[in-house]
């Protein structure tokens, strides 16, 4: 008998190394061949490096799975999930929570793993345990579900289980497209403390695995996408577009047949064909452009956005700088393990081949106006609707059109306000709004703006602009920075708006949608400018824009630069990032940039009149950031001397059109915050000084300190905008189109205006009619209108600030527009 039993062991020790043997066979030819990408490895370290007991869970048997999380866990130097190679399972730090059964093990069944049970024997005899179990994911050829073919259910991942037929022609041909993503740690000794049975401690563990496998497996894969012609049928056959076909067939007398074929060519114009096939020909295609043409891309807070795509569905809302911000969010977010999301693009964008190939990339085409035409506004509605119910992700742009200037344009609400109205409506899953900031060094269409700010008409995009972009690669355009805000959750939003007026309640779901997305719009522009990105070429465009001097020679840059760089650390909102380099190499990269060159001999950099032009798009994009501390210098500087006290009451004039104006990431009341900051920060570089520890004054003239003259300039733009504004509504019947008249005859005046306005806006007179529109909003026809005050206060303290000569320009051309 013992030598029965002595055999027998060692028969099963034998079958072991072999399995053994095989394993690690297996698993070094997939750490050779196999390029998976791995997510979230960094808080698995964080855990084991606390002394925590780590165990990972894996939701379907599988020794391939098993197989790449060794090897991750070997190459980053994580817990490994075999303890000790060839040990009994009772030792092993790893559950299967589906174990394979029936023929071929293709039947799979859920049973409480006992490892979890002796995980929860172990935390009960000891309560200082910290054991965190990891739920870990795998997605081999990871890719929505799509249309019916031959080729899905070969290579995608779905929703189902993926076979071991899958996963090796996945390894054979898409080595580097798997996936593999530690999700959140559970911690077991929370779990259970309140939980009174093991049988129950074990299943609440177990629903709580499924349930955070569901929502990984849901902001990986996204959901299950339908063929495309099932959805236009879908989108056709609601009760709404059905109504809107009887209208148009009656309106245009024609018969119901012809509508429906209408509509449908409008479905066909609209819909996305995302194809998987397209999406990795674009990963391939931009993986070598951001490589050839920029130096890389730099993304950060990508971690909110995962948080947040497990339960909402996410719209997207970048600020819109380039063409080529249609593929840089989605190649972001394929990279990092997320359904690439549906792009709202303009028509104009729906050129043959190129139309295609966005398409299928995930774009759907909207018509600029659709107002007058209710059987296409309804399909589009109808069609969004579909995208936000079964849970894809959306990306537009709510400024409408490419920035021409660097500054965000004045969101349209157009799109906000049908993503509100689905929401109200339908009650559409939870939608999270990410606002989402991209920060070029250089963007590709430089010249083509600096041509339109000139003056020359925009010129309709074709084909042949693709060819193009291949002129652009002898310039070197620098490195592509993207930045996640802070996700806003539609549902917390309205709820907080609805607190903050009772009449909200009260109004129809359309007037509500209106109403919600007016003001949504603005705080999401504002929440763009929470990530903004300040590098070398905002720094030297600032400094080159706003300096007097006629020749920048390095001694004077250098100092400029340092100085709005400090003032950038002060005043910047807290979730931008500020590229982290001495003010030499800021020079020298940013310089290189531009394609400024250096006169070694003189120590000079030769700027011309063009290169300004050009600097303008970049010294517009950080003007947020120093618009307060421009403002705060020129208030000191006309007062002569002041308290805190005053200084703050000016700022809270001011701010809500200095907000409006420039989507100041800020609410009102941080002003005391932001500008004690500030003053200290001004005080520290001894530009001002405290009297009495109360009275803040001027150190010295401002032109005589380095920087301060330059920072002062910065909001004279603003300033004069303010005064000419102001000026202009004491007069009786003012109207827009008379402001406008204002402005151009201004424009064409001899010094001194063209001494007040600096060159990034000369240009046009566009954001001076904005101007105009924003006091009028509030400071006299909205909720500010009370606020008599606060009206004459802001045309005092700018009637102090400009200087005399331009107040008699205002007033001359004033008198001459209504008469004495």
């Amino acid at each position: 008998m013992n030598f029965s039993m002595e055999i027998l062991l060692k028969i099963l020790r034998l079958k072991r190394l072999i399995k053994l043997f095989f394993f690690l066979l297996t698993k070094k030819y997939l750490s050779y061949w196999i390029k998976p990408t791995f997510i979230g490895k960094n808080q698995v370290k964080e855990n084991s490096e606390k002394g925590n007991v780590v165990c990972y869970a894996l939701l379907y048997e599988s020794l391939a799975d098993l197989m790449i999380l060794d090897i991750a866990c070997e190459d980053f130097s994580l817990p490994s999930p075999l303890f000790s190679l060839g040990a009994q399972e009772k030792e092993n730090n790893f559950f299967f929570i589906r174990k394979s059964e029936g023929f071929f093990g293709r039947k799979t069944v859920l049973r409480i793993p006992p490892k979890i049970l002796r995980i929860i024997d172990q935390q009960n005899l000891s309560s200082s345990l910290e054991t965190k179990i990891i739920p870990v994911s795998f997605f081999w050829g990871h890719q929505p579900d799509r249309e019916n073919s031959i080729r899905k259910l070969v290579f995608s991942d779905n929703w189902r289980r993926t076979s071991q037929a899958k996963r090796i022609i996945a390894s054979l041909f898409y080595r580097k497209h798997i996936y593999m993503e530690f999700g959140p740690a559970l911690n077991i000794r929370d779990i259970i403390s309140n939980q009174s049975s093991r049988s129950k401690k074990a299943r609440k563990i177990l629903r709580l695995l499924r349930t955070q496998f569901k929502n990984q497996r849901r902001a990986i894969v996204g959901p299950d996408l339908s063929n495309r012609d099932r959805l236009i049928k879908t989108v056709l056959g609601s009760k709404k577009v059905e109504e809107a076909i009887l209208r148009e067939a009656s309106y245009l007398d024609t018969t119901t047949f012809k509508a429906k074929t209408k509509a449908k060519q409008y479905a066909n114009e609209i819909f996305a064909d995302q194809s998987y096939r397209t999406i990795r020909f674009f990963d391939a295609l931009l993986g070598w452009l951001w490589n050839h043409l920029y130096q890389g891309i730099e993304y950060r807070n990508i971690e909110l956005v995962k948080e947040i795509a497990e339960t909402h569905a996410i719209i997207y809302v970048p600020c819109h700088r380039s063409h080529i911000d249609y593929l840089l969010l989605s190649y972001v977010l394929y990279h990092n393990g997320l359904t690439p999301p549906h792009i709202a693009a303009g028509k104009n964008l729906n050129l043959p081949v190129i139309g295609n190939l966005l398409r299928k990339g995930g774009a759907f085409f909207m018509r600029r106006s659709f107002q007058n035409d209710t059987l296409y506004k309804t399909i589009f509605e109808e069609y969004l609707r579909q995208l936000l119910k079964k849970g894809y992700s959306v990306e537009y742009f709510i400024e409408g059109t490419r920035s021409r200037t660097g500054r965000i344009l004045k969101p349209k609400t157009g799109m906000l306000r049908m993503t509100t109205q689905s929401f109200l409506e339908h009650s559409v899953r939870n939608i999270a709004f990410v606002p989402v900031y991209f920060g070029y060094e250089r963007i590709l269409e430089a010249r083509t703006y600096n041509d339109e700010r000139k003056g020359t008409q925009k010129i309709p995009e074709s084909f042949a602009d693709i060819f193009k972009i291949f002129r652009s690669f002898k310039n070197n355009f620098g490195t592509v920075r993207v930045n996640f805000s802070r996700p806003i959750e539609l549902s917390s939003y309205m709820l907080s708006e609805s607190a903050k007026e009772d009449s909200v309640e009260d109004l129809q779901p359309d007037h509500l949608a209106k109403k919600i997305s007016e003001s949504l719009s603005q705080e999401l522009a504002c929440k763009i400018n929470e990530s903004m990105v300040i590098g070398p070429t905002n720094l030297l465009a600032t400094a080159c824009l706003f300096s007097q001097e006629s020749e920048l020679d390095k001694s004077t840059l250098l100092p400029l630069i340092g100085f709005l760089k400090d003032i950038a650390l002060t005043s910047a909102p807290s979730q931008a990032q500020l590229v982290e380099k001495n003010e030499s190499t800021i020079l020298r990269n940013a310089a290189d940039i531009f394609g400024i060159k250096e006169i070694k001999s003189k120590n000079i950099f030769d700027v011309t009149e063009d290169d300004k032009i050009s600097m303008t798009y970049y010294a517009n994009n950080t003007l947020p950031v120093f618009i307060l501390p421009s403002l705060i210098l020129n208030f000191i500087g006309s007062k002569k001397k002041c308290t805190l006290e005053e200084l703050e009451n000016f700022l809270s004039v001011i701010f809500l059109l200095a907000q409006m104006e420039y989507f100041l990431p800020w609410q009102k009341d941080d002003i005391q915050k932001i500008s004690e900051k500030i003053v200290r920060t001004l005080e520290t570089k001894e530009i001002i000084q405290f009297e009495n520890n109360r009275l803040i004054s001027l150190k010295n003239e401002l032109g005589t300190q380095a920087g301060a003259p330059e920072l002062a300039r910065i909001s004279k733009n603003f300033l004069c905008g303010i005064y000419i504004a102001m000026a202009f509504l004491i007069k009786e019947n003012s109207s827009v189109k008379d402001f406008k008249k204002l402005i151009n005859d201004l424009m064409e005046d001899e010094n001194p205006l063209i001494e007040n306005i600096s060159p990034l806006d000369k240009i046009n007179d566009l954001r001076f009619s904005e101007l105009f529109h924003n006091i009028e909003q509030v400071y006299l026809f909205g909720e500010k209108s009370d606020n008599q005050q606060a009206i004459y206060q802001l045309f005092e303290t700018s009637k102090i600030i400009v200087n005399q000569d331009f107040k008699n320009s205002v007033e001359k051309r004033i008198t001459h527009l209504f008469g004495p």
